[in-house]
């Protein structure tokens, strides 16, 4: 059982987008998707989501910035995506009666665009902080991703707000690139790299920001809309895929066994028959994503080892030392080096 290479749901609507950027590249997508190995060519594409293995989309990404000679790609995709790009989800945003029920809709139903990562909104010190993290342990796309979704996002905040918009920081949880003066004139604030998460943050007051198009009626009608398609997800998902997601929501704050199986709405004993039957435990799950967690915080940070093992929940940096070392037969910091070639 493994979380490094799913088959993940893809709107087309964003292979378009990246196909017109490419093609005005001069290069043609149907190319790199077969020498990605990916079965679909943009020709017979007919439906809304497409089912791609991650690794595929990861290959087509390295391919595409190989031709181009363009690392930061992604920042150029996600800042050319309009709110409509996002299918019912943008319509239920920009809907909204303020900046604050727009961000609302988007993390509440984020998962029914992109089941790779996941958005949180949070306060803190007056602060609104919007939090991006990973579901799924990337080889190499986390660049990539973390862009195109941040530029979008910003995309989404001037257009609905017509640019009466603006942040108190940026923060990428990737290495500073050679050229930080494009992130720093989009977001016109400070921008911090190697960061343990991306986030975008901005005072609070500024989520009673209204909306340019604010229609009460429309949003409630897209917003049950999404709903609807959230609630088709939760019930095709298996018990295990539910508890994995439950603990990804909770990084550093995991749940129990008892706190998970009540917001199934079970008993902890019908949790460990249903984990029984998939030929796994709670505490395997727990391990698992504790371990995607830790990977992330090694390569995409410069945390501390005693500061990420007190982040996953280790109260003695030791124990968590010899996790890391039985999951991936390093110790954290020769694990670190390695990422570094």
């Amino acid at each position: 059982m493994t979380i490094d290479n799913p088959t993940t749901a893809i709107p087309s609507s964003y292979l378009y987008r990246f196909e017109q950027l490419l093609a005005e590249r001069g290069i043609n997508i149907d190319k790199l998707l077969i020498e990605a190995g990916a079965p679909i060519l943009m020709s017979a594409i007919e439906d809304e989501i497409l089912e791609v293995e991650l690794e595929q989309v990861e290959t087509l990404l390295r391919l595409a910035i190989k031709y181009t000679g363009e690392s930061e790609l992604g920042f150029y995709l996600g800042n050319r995506m309009p709110v409509t790009t996002h299918g019912i989800l943008g319509y239920a945003a920009m809907s909204g009666q303020n900046l604050g029920q727009s961000v609302e809709t988007i993390v509440r139903y984020y998962k029914t665009i992109n089941q790779l990562m996941r958005l949180s909104l949070y306060e803190e010190d007056g602060i609104a902080i919007l939090q991006l993290d990973d579901n799924y342990r990337f080889s190499s796309g986390h660049k990539f991703f973390h862009e195109v979704v941040m530029g979008a996002i910003n995309c989404m905040f001037n257009v609905v707000t017509d640019h009466g918009f603006n942040y108190s920081e940026v923060r990428f949880s990737y290495a500073e690139p050679e050229n930080i003066s494009r992130y720093e004139a989009l977001f016109d604030c400070s921008v911090i790299f190697n960061s343990p998460t991306t986030q975008l943050r901005f005072p609070v007051s500024q989520l009673a920001t209204p909306l340019v198009f604010a229609d009460k009626n429309a949003h409630a009608m897209a917003a049950q809309q999404c709903e609807d398609k959230l609630a088709a997800l939760s019930q095709g998902e298996d018990p295990v895929n539910r508890v994995r997601s439950i603990l990804l929501e909770n990084k550093g704050h995991y749940p129990s066994a008892d706190e998970v199986a009540a917001q199934l709405h079970v008993t902890q004993r019908t949790l460990r028959r249903w984990l029984a039957k998939a030929d796994t435990s709670f505490s395997e799950l727990l391990g698992e994503v504790r371990r995607l967690h830790a990977l992330e915080y090694i390569q995409n940070s410069q945390l501390k080892v005693c500061e990420i093992a007190y982040l996953l929940g280790y109260s003695d940096p030791n124990n968590f030392g010899r996790a890391f070392k039985r999951w991936t037969d390093m110790t954290p910091a020769e694990y670190r080096e390695m990422s570094k070639t």
